[in-house]
């Protein structure tokens, strides 16, 4: 189960900070669900952008200060200043529900280290 924390505007994709007081202190995995154009799509937090491609949706957090930085177009795509944004950490549903989620996260970064890698050879 996801709990919410944050719903509201993304006016300035430089200057995005979400209150880290929900998860200071703890391993959750972090999402977002940001709404541009109509559509709903989930983006995954990443350690770093350095293997994040151009359309990834990936954004690294600063865990000490809330700070959530997305990419810049070349490393993890750029969200659109003033779409909606809502921010969840997993938790509870027991061992199944930790599975599930690092199935998602595992799968998300091997997404992204295949992209990387393709990028790199030239395919």
């Amino acid at each position: 189960m996801a709990t919410t924390f944050f719903t509201g505007t993304l006016l300035d994709v430089e200057d995005f900070t979400l209150d880290q007081e929900a998860f200071r202190g703890r391993s959750r995995a972090i999402a977002l669900a940001i709404r541009e154009n109509g559509a709903v799509e989930e983006w995954l937090e990443v350690p770093n952008l350095a293997d994040s491609g151009p359309d990834d949706r990936h954004f690294t957090l600063d865990r000490e200060t809330g700070r959530v930085i997305f990419g810049d177009g070349e490393h993890g795509r750029r969200p659109a200043p003033g779409s909606s944004v809502e921010a969840a950490y997993r938790c509870g549903s027991g061992r199944a529900g930790n599975r599930a989620w690092l199935a998602l996260a595992v799968g998300a970064a091997l997404a992204g280290f295949l992209a990387a890698f393709l990028r790199h050879r030239g395919a």
